[in-house]
């Protein structure tokens, strides 16, 4: 205790970011640990392919939902971090706002997904039995885009500690549910456990929201909430561009191998391996989620030395851990696979080709969210836009030499090239900050 008091005195950056740091850390243990012993369980009930479709149907929904959320969750916490001790009328105001789009957004996106399921089925993946299931993910659209966009209200108000028990309920939710639902409902079981954990979710993490409310006397309501509007254009706007490219080529990227032979064999181990590029970039995203408060805080105090400090320091320390977790990952990748059953054992290759996106993304992480502090998100949709367009390229023409192993050989080249766009923007921004 003394130690950690000497070297991380109150109010020091170093501080505040491990404590952040560490509870997010310990949110993000809790829930991608439920949530892969949650895909071991549906692989092994629902077959290679059953997991494959699975896969299809959760690339559909995250692209619906990406468009839902329309960057308010980012906007919440930059603005909540930034204002919570400095203008509380402004705060009540913006997360208002936040939440009235918040509702519409959703709405709006759940009838669109409602009348696209046959044509996603049918025309797109070219999978007809998918269109029952994907009405089904309407549900797991509202539960999903409600739990990230609430996200961003903790994350705000640099509640890390709640932020670490949501994900306990929800990981802890979907684990008492998930082998009950599959094993009676299959495909729609598992959809319908993923929608019920995020609920459980929503439910913890809108108590914690109106009780920061009312201890900070922030006051929520739709009087003068359109004097904020400007964060419509600066967040939603750009994010609806970003989602505009970015969900639809993750799904184009997947049809375009569904239509190969195996093409559904190969989804569901790639799907089961990228469980595990995730495993490399959660720690570091964990990490990361502290950035865009911390340096909110910075940048509204005019501290731009220790801004470019934070920014430097979590780089360096997001690569490394990346890194640590990729490699004794690497050399156990054919038993890991295996886990998921026989027939996924082959595609441990898939594995280490996606462990090495992951360590692109755990360096990225930090670097991403420079953008929205500095309010040049324009900035990060184009480099977006570019990873889109490397995404689908690049499957295109990889998976005819490569097969269904192709995809992956696409996606570390996309998140290769997402990290070189980040830096770029993150040196830019800062410097001119600072100047």
């Amino acid at each position: 205790m003394k130690f950690y008091s000497r070297h991380f005195p109150d109010g020091s950056l170093r501080r505040s970011m491990s404590k952040g740091a560490f509870w997010s850390l310990c949110g993000s243990v809790f829930s991608r640990g439920f949530m892969l012993v949650a895909s071991i369980l549906m692989a092994r009930l629902l077959g290679k392919e059953g997991f494959g479709k699975l896969g299809l149907i959760q690339v559909a929904v995250s692209m619906f939902a990406q468009f839902a959320s329309i960057g308010v969750s980012t906007a919440a916490a930059k603005h909540i971090a930034e204002l919570r001790q400095v203008d509380k009328v402004r705060v009540g105001r913006t997360v208002s706002l936040i939440i009235f789009v918040g509702v519409f957004s959703v709405l709006l996106t759940c009838v669109a997904l409602f009348f696209a399921s046959s044509w996603l089925a049918n025309t797109v993946y070219d999978v007809p039995e998918l269109y029952q299931p994907l009405l089904l993910g309407c549900f797991l659209l509202f539960a999903m885009v409600w739990a990230h966009m609430s996200w961003g209200l903790l994350i705000g108000f640099e509640d890390f500690r709640s932020f670490a028990v949501a994900n306990a309920v929800q990981g802890i939710t979907l684990i008492c549910v998930v082998w009950f639902l599959v094993s009676w409902l299959g495909l729609f079981g598992a959809i319908m456990a993923l929608g019920i954990s995020y609920a459980a979710e929503i439910v913890y993490i809108w108590i914690v929201v109106f009780w920061h409310c009312r201890r900070d006397g922030i006051k929520l309501g739709i009087s003068g909430m359109w004097a904020e509007k400007k964060v419509l254009w600066q967040y939603s706007a750009p994010s609806f561009i970003m989602t505009s490219l970015i969900g639809p080529s993750h799904i184009a990227s997947r049809a375009i191998v569904s239509r190969i032979p195996n093409g559904l064999a190969g989804l569901g181990g790639f799907n089961a391996a990228a469980k595990w590029q995730s495993m490399v970039s959660f720690i570091p995203q964990s990490v990361s989620r502290t950035v865009l408060p911390t340096l909110s805080r910075l940048l509204g105090k005019g501290e731009h030395k220790r801004l470019k400090r934070a920014v430097v320091l979590n780089v360096v320390l997001n690569g490394g851990i990346g890194l640590a977790i990729a490699l004794p990952l690497a050399l156990l990748s054919p038993w890991i696979m295996s886990l998921y059953g026989p027939a996924f054992r082959g595609d441990w290759v898939i594995m280490l080709i996606l462990l090495g996106a992951g360590v692109f993304e755990a360096v990225s992480a930090p670097l991403a969210p420079i953008a929205a502090v500095m309010n040049k998100m324009w900035w990060r949709t184009g480099a977006q836009v570019i990873g889109a367009f490397v995404l689908v390229g690049g499957t295109y023409i990889f998976v005819r030499h490569f097969g269904a192993c192709g995809i992956a050989w696409a996606l570390v080249s996309t998140k290769f090239v997402n990290l070189l766009c980040h830096a770029s923007i993150a040196m830019f921004t800062v410097r001119a900050a600072k100047e």
